[in-house]
């Protein structure tokens, strides 16, 4: 019970630091948090968490680039889908099991215009999707996601298969369409990890840059000389920065020194 009413506790104060940090203009630092959460035994996993949650809300924690360790990410991923795979696959079990043939059947039924087809071909295939969706997990988007997407995928395919005259094979057909919209949704969430990993890169390059030029010059580099040395434009350098910590030191050496 004790450990109930401590998770239940902590999402509590997740909910009332993340009201906080919107009243500071979408940003915390470590310091604040952890005085906010001294009563309580915070682990790194927790740690974890609470950047995570204020990551996934918008606010930055200065001094800190979160970027979700994959593992994590999935551990976390597959007991979500758990739950809901659950319900999912035991509303699908209330469906009568396909028939052997009973689908080239169907096909031909639904292609001679017949609806009542057309829906017992829909309730077939979802099963299928499932299956196909299993050979597509762990690629960094959730199993409902692809399951959604793919069942998307079988409704356009059943709407193209009624309306062409032309003989298609139909079951490749359907396949390919359901496998489609699952690589497309993974390839659009690869695009977005790739985007997380040059801010990241850039970020790296830029502290690397900050380190360099101050042990040559005794001091803090301005963004001007940064820009110089990293090639990247000013203004995304200032972007990056008011991401991560060093945005302070770099202020600092716009003050100090004075063309």
């Amino acid at each position: 019970m004790e450990r109930m009413l401590e998770k239940g506790k902590f999402l509590d104060m997740l909910g009332e630091i993340l009201e906080i940090a919107k009243t500071q203009g979408g940003s915390l630092s470590q310091e604040e948090i952890q005085e906010y959460f001294k009563g309580m035994e915070l682990t790194k996993e927790h740690m974890d968490a609470i950047y995570a949650y204020l990551s996934e809300n918008k606010i930055t924690v200065k001094g800190v680039l979160y970027t979700p360790s994959q593992k994590n990410a999935e551990a976390e991923q597959n007991e979500a889908d758990s739950i809901y795979l659950t319900m999912y696959l035991e509303d699908l079990a209330g469906i009568a099991p396909e028939e052997p043939g009973e689908a080239e059947q169907l096909y031909l039924r639904m292609r001679g215009g017949e609806e009542a087809a057309r829906v017992r071909l829909t309730e077939v295939w979802l099963s299928r999707v499932v299956e196909l969706a299993r050979g597509y997990q762990n690629q960094g988007v959730f199993i409902e996601d692809l399951i959604q997407e793919g069942n998307i995928g079988l409704l356009s395919g059943i709407e193209a298969l009624m309306e062409r005259q032309e003989h298609l094979a139909a079951e490749e057909y359907l396949k390919e369409s359901v496998c489609q919209h699952m690589e497309n949704l993974i390839d659009a969430a690869m695009g977005e990890d790739d985007l997380e990993n040059t801010v990241l890169a850039k970020t790296n390059l830029i502290s690397e840059a900050a380190k360099v030029l101050a042990e040559d010059m005794g001091r803090v580099a301005t963004l001007e000389e940064l820009a110089d040395y990293t090639k990247i434009p000013m203004e995304e350098i200032g972007d990056i920065l008011n991401l991560s910590l060093d945005a302070v030191k770099v202020g600092e050496g716009e003050h100090h020194h004075h063309h």
